[in-house]
């Protein structure tokens, strides 16, 4: 990652950037795997998924259980993806926020099977299709050369 990478500011004191939201996006367009939070009861619950873009949604796929949950019941979601380099410690992150729905139109179903590379890795049924549209997307870096 060179600085040309990072946009916004710098603080040169930690080496935290800024990534342009157009820099998030081609992250979650390059990314297949994330992990996704939400609120189970009254605690914060952090789960893998594997995902995929549809222009500036982010869909997966889930079964009924707590992500299923929250999406039903108009929780805010968030999804989080990263890349770590722990010999150089450097990295990057990028978490979008954002409604949740479950697609329920057939056609709609049928479109996203036929356009996205989305099957669920994990086993069981994952029969509900879910669409995150982000009202955030933001992003940090860690730029090399920073002290440690």
């Amino acid at each position: 990652m060179t600085d040309d990478e990072t946009t916004g500011w710098l603080e040169p004191r930690t080496g935290l950037g800024a990534l342009s939201e157009d820099e998030c996006w081609e992250r979650l367009a390059a990314a297949a795997i994330g992990r996704v939070g939400v609120i189970a009861g009254r605690e914060p619950l952090v789960l893998p998924v594997n995902f995929a873009l549809d222009g500036e949604r982010i869909v997966f796929r889930t079964g009924a259980g707590t992500k299923f949950h929250a999406v039903v019941h108009d929780a805010v979601l968030a999804l989080e993806i990263d890349e770590v380099d722990e010999s150089y410690h450097m990295g990057w992150s990028v978490l979008a926020v954002g409604q949740a729905h479950e697609v329920v139109d057939d056609d709609e179903i049928a479109r996203l099977g036929r356009e996205l590379p989305l099957r669920p890795w994990a086993g069981g049924d994952k029969s509900h299709w879910v669409v995150m549209t982000p009202s955030r997307v933001t992003g940090r870096s860690l730029v090399p050369g920073a002290p440690l």
